[in-house]
């Protein structure tokens, strides 16, 4: 309970992975943990117990959490011991067994979990559970689809949230049933935008110059988030100043090297940042861009309607992006964004220009930006979750009641 809220429902998040990462599913999962628990729900957070959760103690470790990515609710630990993480990754499906093992029948609403072998095991124990996804999994493993939509013949498989409907398209046509699948978008932290800067005032706190053209990325920089394209973009606007922020080192080391072949020298690599010291990145940026490329949802699948998407939008600043299906979901053509063909560097740079050089054109997309990410917060997307998982607990048929 959060003071004198009666929780809503009671809900077992397991999450397999070691945390904290800088990986952008982990923050992903912690957001949702954070925002279900602001918004009246009774959540424990299932983890693998690790070395130095136990060195610490589970105080402290709860601490450095909130502290590393900046949560707000009270955080419900549950660590189960397992196996700690090695090059073969067998902890993940060891502790789904392990912590699904442990689950007490009827004490959470829904097992919540990002986890493949977590929701196989919580289903066949006859747990409610709720399988969250980015990916198209209808086109890269149909075979687990149809698995999953014999077990959703089971009332206490209650469904599937999708991160996009492009998502979930994937698993309805590869015969998972439409009534269990309910697409609820990702979000954005308002804290992690205040103050609110003005263009100026970022630029000089952050000791930017005030007159450049500056666009700003913030991401993972490996090859398959689409970062060769946007290097290409870079090269065909030399007058351009391309900020990217994010990445792993030995990533950024990569990119750099990149940049040193291609002798771009308007591309400076930040590394990666926390939140906090994003947020006058952002407001300093004349464009926030996606890399113009098809390669992250085509060809890797492993980008669907990116996360750092929301927060684009919330801080009210231009957005250059890729014409794909799943951005179409939130992104409108010269209403919130520019888009431009993937794979298209001259559209992109040309699109970078465009807003440059057209005050109108910046302030609109700026306006059309921040008002598109009005219900798009963390907590809003707790909200829906909440009210999803309620509609199918309502819907489950009484005992003995035969399946559709």
């Amino acid at each position: 309970m959060i003071g004198n809220i009666v929780p809503t429902v009671r809900i077992g998040y397991i999450w397999a992975r070691p945390i904290p990462s800088r990986e952008t599913d982990t923050q992903q999962a912690m957001k949702t943990v954070d925002a279900l628990a602001a918004e009246g729900a009774e959540v424990d957070l299932i983890v693998p117990e690790s070395r130095r959760m136990r060195a610490g103690g589970l105080a402290a470790f709860e601490a450095e959490l909130r502290a590393f990515y900046s949560l707000r609710a009270p955080l419900r630990l549950v660590p189960v011991r397992g196996v700690e993480p090695g090059r073969f990754e067998i902890e993940r499906p060891v502790h789904s067994l392990l912590a699904s093992a442990r689950l007490a029948r009827g004490r959470y609403d829904a097992i919540y979990s990002r986890s493949r072998s977590t929701t196989v095991l919580c289903a066949l124990r006859g747990e409610p559970t709720v399988f969250e996804t980015y990916r198209l999994l209808g086109k890269d493993n149909p075979a687990f689809v149809r698995g999953l939509a014999a077990l959703a013949r089971r009332p206490n498989l209650l469904g599937v949230i999708t991160h996009s409907q492009l998502s979930a398209d994937s698993l309805a046509r590869a015969g998972f049933p439409q009534r269990k699948l309910a697409t609820v978008h990702n979000g954005y932290d308002p804290e992690d935008l205040q103050p609110v800067l003005t263009r100026e005032a970022a630029r000089a706190e952050l000791r930017l110059d005030g007159d450049r053209i500056l666009c700003c990325y913030t991401g993972h920089v490996r090859a398959r988030k689409g970062m060769t394209a946007l290097l290409e973009t870079a090269a065909l606007a030399p007058e351009v100043e391309f900020l990217i922020a994010g990445g792993n080192p030995e990533d950024v080391a990569a990119l750099a090297a990149e940049c040193k072949r291609r002798l771009l020298l308007n591309v400076r690599l930040l590394g990666w940042r926390p939140a906090a010291q994003l947020r006058p990145l952002l407001y300093a940026a004349d464009v926030l861009i996606i890399p113009p490329s098809q390669v992250p949802l085509h060809e890797f699948g492993r980008t669907v309607l990116p996360m750092k998407i929301f927060t684009y939008l919330a801080a009210g600043r231009p957005i250059v992006a890729p014409d794909l299906p799943d951005l179409a979901e939130v992104l409108a053509h010269e209403r919130t964004a520019l888009l431009v063909p993937p794979d298209d560097a001259h559209a992109a740079a040309h699109a970078i220009r465009r807003i440059a050089r057209d005050d109108r054109l910046a302030a609109a997309l700026a306006r059309g930006a921040l008002d598109r990410s009005s219900g798009l917060t963390w907590r809003a997307r707790a909200r829906k979750i909440i009210a999803q998982i309620e509609t199918w607990r309502a819907s489950q048929p009484s005992p003995g009641t035969p399946p559709p």
